[in-house]
């Protein structure tokens, strides 16, 4: 989805949703309820796939914010899905420069991503990207126009793993209306390493907008390559995308997908949207979506 520009950046470092409502806010107690909820009908590519709906990637949370000194705060985050099971909780100290925090939470791959891939996406290289662990430690920081992330996640690594290990980062820089972000992590399994590297660049016109992303990972021997780009036009709250990509793994056929989509913001916490998307995968057919997703 799109990225958040410069002067948000403090506040997504620790915040789920940039609209996160305020429930108190008095003698340097800051306490905000966040959350969203997504409806769809969607129709996959699947050659004989039927038209269904489903709830997708729901989840409400709590956050507070205190000031400890003039320059330093500690929070804390907690964070739930749609059948109530826990996917943040964390701790931390925040500063003008940026964030340290630990415990249940998301590596930084987890910030991968500018298309508006509601349903149909653009696939990457990237291993083990956006991994979740029961122990993670994470710093983030912001200066002047450069920004970034790194975090160290061990054991039950995506809930599902208890000897593998993820290190991974990013670091990036904003000038006027571009932005550009390099990613690169190292997964351990005990028995190989895996190494990944992704590269983001989007850029903002007036009503349109651009972005391309490249990337590549080693594992196992097999070497995988990606590449996509996305163009979008804005006019007054009507929002039209299109994106496409191709991703090619040694020893497998090249992968090429595509989408397109439009999508109407109905108020500042609601939008409602449409996509078709398809691959050249053999009897594979256009698949079709629509939803609306509601954030606070």
């Amino acid at each position: 989805m799109k990225k958040a520009l410069l002067p948000a950046i403090i506040s997504a470092l620790f915040a789920t949703s940039v609209s996160a409502v305020p429930v108190y806010d008095a003698d340097g107690l800051q306490v905000d309820v966040f959350g969203d909820l997504e409806v769809r009908l969607q129709k996959e590519t699947a050659d004989g796939s039927d038209l269904v709906m489903e709830t997708n990637d729901s989840d409400y949370g709590i956050q507070v914010v205190q000031a400890a000194t003039d320059d330093v705060s500690v929070f804390g985050k907690i964070q739930f899905d749609d059948e109530a099971e826990r996917k943040v909780a964390i701790v931390g100290l925040s500063n003008n420069l940026g964030t340290a925090s630990i415990g249940v939470d998301y590596t930084v791959f987890d910030d991968i991503g500018f298309f508006n891939d509601y349903v149909f996406g653009i696939t990457n290289a990237v291993v083990d990207g956006g991994a979740w662990a029961e122990q993670v430690a994470k710093v983030t920081f912001v200066q002047g126009n450069v920004y970034g992330a790194v975090a160290y996640a061990l054991n039950e690594v995506n809930a599902e793993d208890d000897d593998q290990s993820i290190l991974d980062g990013k670091i990036g820089m904003i000038i006027d209306d571009l932005d550009v972000v390099l990613f690169a992590n190292s997964v351990d399994d005990g028995d190989e390493t895996a190494t990944s590297f992704l590269i983001e660049a989007t850029y903002s016109m007036d009503a349109l907008g651009f972005g391309v992303t490249a990337s590549t990972s080693d594992y196992d021997d097999v070497t995988t390559t990606a590449f996509g780009g996305q163009v979008t036009y804005t006019m007054d709250k009507l929002t039209y995308s299109a994106a496409a990509g191709m991703s090619d793994a040694e020893g497998a056929e090249k992968l090429v997908e595509y989408f397109a989509g439009v999508e109407y913001q109905v108020s500042d916490l609601a939008t409602v949207y449409a996509q078709v998307g398809g691959n050249d995968v053999d009897d594979s057919e256009l698949g079709y979506a629509t939803g609306l997703k509601v954030a606070f």
